[in-house]
């Protein structure tokens, strides 16, 4: 390599630096997986014992944030995938306003903290569902 071009092995260097930074990502994340997983099945037997009306809205949140961790946790790991080229696309179904809703309950638990204003205001237009057509969801820019 000592005699190799200043380019190749500058590209060399950066294909090494890019696969242990892959290889880091998918380490670190399957770490933090499973304490995440641990949360999840927790706040799930919390909900299948008695709670008042303050604790179960505040178990919800808890839950539907530790799904969206765990969702983040994923998209790492599908980020080393894309890289590695192993990465699947699949189209799903989803309820629009619901989603939209259960990111507006996260977002504004951090927003009344910071005690920053916040409003959602959904379409009256906004479709009800998404279909497996990403265009079927509306125009998003």
């Amino acid at each position: 390599m000592e005699n190799a071009p200043r380019s190749t092995r500058a590209i060399q260097e950066t294909k090494r630096a890019s696969l242990a930074k892959s290889h880091f990502l998918a380490n670190m994340s399957h770490e933090i997986r499973t304490p995440m997983n641990a949360v999840i099945g927790i706040t799930y037997l919390l909900g299948q014992t008695k709670l008042d009306e303050e604790q179960r809205p505040l178990l919800s949140k808890v839950e539907r944030a530790s799904q969206s961790l765990l969702a983040i946790i994923n998209d790492v790991l599908d980020l080393t995938k894309i890289e590695a080229g192993e990465l699947l696309i699949e189209h799903t179904a989803f309820a629009l306003p619901s989603t939209l809703h259960e990111v507006h309950d996260l977002i504004s638990v951090q927003a009344k903290s910071k005690q920053i204003g916040y409003e959602m205001v959904l379409d009256k237009d906004a479709p009800p569902a998404c279909s497996e057509t990403p265009l079927d969801c509306g125009r998003f820019s």
